[in-house]
């Protein structure tokens, strides 16, 4: 099975990244500003996109360094993924936001283009932590 992975340097510490990945309000400064739930181990959160709407059950969220995802609605192809998000300092001081999404079926269309829009959106994290400006999905998108 082929899975999607990507690594960022990011200029604040380990805890203040987790919170970027772990909260509603984190999730909506860089990745979808719509995005709603619980995300709490054990709740559901949404993701809406024009084309679909992503539903992921947070399996793991162990403060300051790990979070993982089972996406149970969206895509055929995302449906049983995993996505896998951990936090690290490297000797430098600065924090490595390591991504995962893991369990795909197949390479195909779709699994280039999520590559290429996570990296996309792991770039927006990054600015939304450095700068206090991320790239989210739009708030005032159609979906």
């Amino acid at each position: 099975m082929p899975d999607i992975y990507h690594r960022i340097w990011i200029r604040k510490p380990v805890e203040e990244v987790f919170l970027a990945i772990s909260t509603l309000s984190g999730l909506r400064g860089w990745w979808n500003a719509q995005a709603h739930g619980d995300p709490t181990p054990g709740g559901q959160l949404i993701f809406p996109f024009k084309e679909t709407s992503f539903y992921m059950r947070v399996r793991e969220s162990h403060p300051p360094d790990r979070v993982r995802w089972l996406c149970e609605g969206g895509p055929d192809e995302w449906v049983g993924t995993t996505l896998h998000f951990q936090v690290s300092q490297d000797p430098d001081g600065e924090s490595v936001l390591a991504f995962a999404h893991r369990g795909w079926w197949e390479e195909t269309p779709l699994f280039g283009h999520c590559s290429l829009k996570w990296a996309q959106f792991l770039v927006s994290a990054k600015h939304l932590l450095e700068t206090g400006k991320g790239e989210p999905y739009p708030e005032d998108a159609e979906v």
